[in-house]
């Protein structure tokens, strides 16, 4: 007897704090997409919105004039000539960078070590997709603390020449409670039911009201650029 897929709005409502979190991949009817979400526990995590300023740029800052702060204050997108890099600090950009010119996301990940929030030690995570013809090719990776030598940091990355539809390769910052967060940073794959344009209510919905912050979930073309960009938040 088969065991059932864990699917990502399910897996999401299981967690109390998952932080913040990517998922690319395709939906059921094979449609490309990037999602990418925000919980937050503190005023100042809470205060923070998304938008597009251009179309190769999704950003995250702070809704209240106060000064930017580089671990909640980024580009969550950043699209380039044929690749899009999802993830959730300033490292998007450096990664983005990168992998325009050498497509070795392992390789730009191993650039970057997990924030300096001792003693959560939030990991950096980060994903890229490529759409290629008709196949999808995404990795996906954090970089964590180490289980063995606390602040030296691991680095995982999961990838695939194509993703069936279906399917994302998803990662978390956190998994379980919000009272003491335990880190996550490991990508996984897991199943969609959702069609994208009902995913950005559907992951809303999903994350604890006391904790979530924003959703976006962008559509993504034939040439890798964005299309349609949906955006749900507090602040959205």
């Amino acid at each position: 007897m088969s065991s059932r897929v864990a699917e990502l709005v399910e897996s999401l409502a299981a967690v109390e704090y998952p932080g913040r979190g990517l998922a690319l991949g395709r939906d059921s009817g094979g449609q490309p997409f990037a999602l990418y979400w925000l919980t937050g526990r503190s005023p100042a995590s809470q205060e923070r919105r998304l938008s597009l300023p251009s179309d190769g740029q999704v950003l995250v800052h702070d809704t209240t004039g106060s000064a930017d702060d580089p671990l909640r204050h980024y580009a969550a997108y950043e699209v380039g000539p044929g690749i899009v890099t999802v993830g959730n600090g300033t490292h998007v950009s450096d990664i983005a960078a990168a992998v325009r010119t050498t497509r070795d996301f392992p390789a730009a990940l191993a650039e970057h070590d997990f924030e300096p929030d001792a003693p959560i030690r939030t990991p950096r995570i980060a994903g890229v997709a490529s759409l290629r013809g008709d196949a999808m090719a995404v990795a996906v990776g954090g970089a964590r603390s180490c289980p063995a030598s606390v602040d030296e940091s691991d680095r995982v990355c999961v990838s695939a020449d194509d993703v069936p539809p279906g399917w994302v390769l998803t990662v978390n910052t956190y998994r379980g409670g919000a009272q003491n967060v335990s880190t996550d940073g490991t990508p996984r794959w897991l199943s969609v039911a959702d069609p994208v344009g009902d995913l950005p209510k559907a992951v809303w919905n999903a994350l604890d009201s006391r904790f979530r912050v924003a959703v976006t979930c962008a559509t993504l073309t034939d040439d890798t650029r964005l299309g349609d960009v949906v955006f749900t938040g507090l602040h959205n």
